[in-house]
């Protein structure tokens, strides 16, 4: 709200009688402290609650995510409703008086289209199985082979091919890697950047960060629904990873610690994480929207601007 240099007098004045003053400046931001607003008030926040509440703060917090979680079903506020249409149907039903017809035999035509009725519903009733229930298995060749067969589209198949080659999939639903293949494959027709192949495949398609035999990795839908709305207008891999990065520590506090979460799901539902889970998060919602992204050999997130690999920009506020 003033020039830096008013503000450190008015500090100096303030120290000199006995008071504690810490001034935090961010090189280069306007008044309205735009584009970084959200990550400086996140960042007010934080030191709010860690004065407010002790050392202890980021050992009992709760996300907005994790409450919303915790929320009943949405069939739960519907069952009401269902209830009630069922008795007045049930009143209706035996209130209702009703006129006796003679019944008429049905003709040859009626028939006909009552099977014709009856197949197609088992068909559509057998389609629906497949495409809902055949997911939910676990990966075999068995699954593997009828995903290929009707789940995949005719262009995804070379990506499924070797997503499920991979051994990350022992013990994992179907419906993950199908997912990663689905969603990946939609969102490289939207962006406005080319990836090559090799590139594609192994660092925007495929789910493995870290490599850790317990990695979890049904990550990409929700942070693709949350970051793509946002670089979708985006020409480049460089102006769509500092969006990204930007929002990202809008909604993930960094925090030093023991217990803190360290797979992109659950730190995704938590909102905190130290800053080697940083890292992995971010590589994760860089390839959620298409960017080709890795750690290096320092635990560092990297993006793929078209020629080489260049280090991930980082959030103009790491911590307060």
């Amino acid at each position: 709200m003033f020039p830096v240099a008013d503000t450190k007098r008015l500090a100096s004045a303030l120290q000199t009688r006995g008071m504690q003053v810490e001034i935090k400046t961010i090189p280069g931001l306007p008044h309205g402290l735009e584009p970084d607003r959200g990550i400086i008030f996140r960042a007010v926040g934080e030191y709010c609650l860690t004065h407010l509440t002790g050392k202890d703060a980021w050992q009992n917090y709760r996300s907005i995510a994790q409450w919303q979680a915790k929320a009943p079903p949405l069939w739960l506020w519907w069952l009401s409703a269902v209830m009630w249409a069922g008795g007045w149907w049930v009143w209706t039903a035996k209130t209702c008086v009703k006129t006796q017809h003679a019944r008429t035999p049905l003709s040859r035509g009626e028939l006909v289209l009552r099977w014709l009725a009856a197949l197609f519903a088992i068909w559509a009733l057998s389609v629906t199985a497949l495409h809902r229930v055949t997911p939910l298995f676990a990966v075999s060749d068995t699954t593997s082979g009828i995903a290929r067969r009707f789940l995949v589209q005719p262009k995804e198949r070379g990506d499924f091919e070797y997503l499920v080659a991979q051994p990350i999939w022992r013990g994992q639903k179907l419906i993950t890697p199908l997912e990663h293949v689905k969603l990946a494959d939609y969102n490289r027709g939207l962006i406005n950047w080319q990836v090559n192949d090799h590139v594609y495949r192994d660092f925007v398609l495929s789910p493995v960060i870290t490599g850790n035999l317990d990695e979890q990795l049904n990550w990409r839908r929700p942070l693709w629904e949350e970051f793509y709305p946002r670089i979708r207008r985006e020409n480049s891999t460089e102006d769509a990873a500092r969006i990204v990065v930007r929002h990202l520590r809008e909604r993930v506090t960094i925090v030093a610690g023991s217990n803190l979460p360290q797979s992109v799901p659950m730190i995704w539902l938590k909102q905190i994480t130290d800053k080697a889970g940083f890292e992995i998060i971010h590589v994760a919602a860089l390839r959620s929207v298409g960017v080709p992204a890795r750690l290096n050999s320092q635990h560092q997130a990297e993006f793929w601007n078209g020629d080489e690999w260049q280090t991930a920009p980082m959030p103009s506020v790491m911590s307060w």
